[in-house]
């Protein structure tokens, strides 16, 4: 997992990584693979304040927000005071390891929070069983979902995670007969939302519905999960409540595409945007849900809007949604 020439000894590294896994032995196959992933967008050698980002961020996603607010701390102090080199880092990390691992079976019990990570690789599993075409085989699936995830049961609204609620809003949009986008955002665009106060994604929001209006009428229902990561700039993916035999639907791209912002390239609307039927709604959230993780490492605010209506039906409809779903 590490390289022999980094900056920091193999032995220490080794010792810093033990923490987290001994604080949860369920973290251990996801950790193994979330670092893997990361590493690879990583500059080489990996510095210690970028591991300590990763171990902040699974933290925070799994759930114990007690041991996250104290990580998140730590990371701030680290890195006001990274000159006091790596010792008072994995002091830092240390404590809050220690932390998380006294408070972790206290916080699920009191806690309605749910393992986020648990969440998404279901959603996952979902949409790589509907590619498949054997999302239709009830016990396959559920022999799937014990063998990769475990025990499972989908949770009412109230606990449900971000994966989740895409899951719920991409099938109902598929119901309608809606639309899959993915939206690039030019540098103004993503400057404006970072500079407004109401936050990302309201500011983003906002411009897609102001775009929209003018060419319905009033705005369709739609949703969108921010994306970015250490090699591509902010990105949205999302569905809308537009059908796609509406005579309306090329102009609503271009609405859309002027919400994105405007771009100086000439073939800017080769890859400003991609706007296609929602075939597959299981396959689609869990698109959505890809990069959640590596995105809270670089967004601090909340990573995804969704019109009231839309939010409003989901909802409601989410009891008898949640009989539907696979579960063990």
């Amino acid at each position: 997992m590490y390289r022999s020439d980094q900056t920091m000894p193999q032995a220490t590294a080794s010792e810093w990584e033990q923490r987290i896994l001994l604080a949860k032995p369920l973290w251990r196959q996801q950790w193994a693979k979330r670092m893997a992933a990361e590493t690879r967008r990583l500059p080489k050698p990996i510095s210690e304040m970028d591991r300590f980002r990763i171990v902040k961020l699974l933290a925070v996603e799994l759930g114990n927000t007690e041991a996250g607010a104290i990580l998140r701390r730590g990371f701030k102090r680290a890195s006001a005071a990274k000159r006091l080199g790596l010792c008072k880092l994995e002091e830092e990390v240390e404590a809050a390891q220690i932390h998380l691992a006294k408070t972790a079976k206290a916080s699920q019990k009191s806690s309605p929070r749910r393992l986020a990570e648990k969440d998404r690789k279901y959603v996952d599993l979902l949409g790589r069983l509907e590619k498949s075409g054997d999302l239709k085989n009830r016990r396959l699936v559920v022999e799937e979902i014990k063998k990769e995830i475990g025990n499972y049961k989908v949770p009412d609204w109230r606990r449900a995670t971000i994966s989740l609620k895409l899951l719920a809003l991409c099938i109902e949009v598929h119901k309608r007969g809606g639309i899959a986008f993915t939206l690039r955002l030019s540098n103004d665009v993503i400057k404006r939302s970072e500079e407004d106060g109401r936050g990302q994604v309201s500011y983003l929001q906002d411009r897609i519905r102001k775009n929209l209006k003018a060419v319905f009428g009033h705005c369709p229902d739609f949703c969108f999960i921010m994306e970015k990561d250490t090699l591509s700039p902010l990105h949205l993916h999302g569905v809308i409540d537009i059908r796609t035999d509406d005579p309306r639907k090329l102009d609503a791209e271009k609405a859309l595409m002027r919400a994105g912002g405007c771009w100086t390239s000439t073939n800017a609307h080769l890859y400003q945007n991609r706007f296609d039927d929602l075939y597959g709604p299981y396959g689609w959230a869990s698109y959505l849900s890809k990069a959640i993780l590596v995105t809270r490492l670089e967004v601090s605010s909340k990573l995804f809007g969704v019109t009231s209506g839309l939010r409003t039906v989901v909802e409601g409809e989410w009891a008898s949604l949640r009989a539907t779903l696979p579960q063990t």
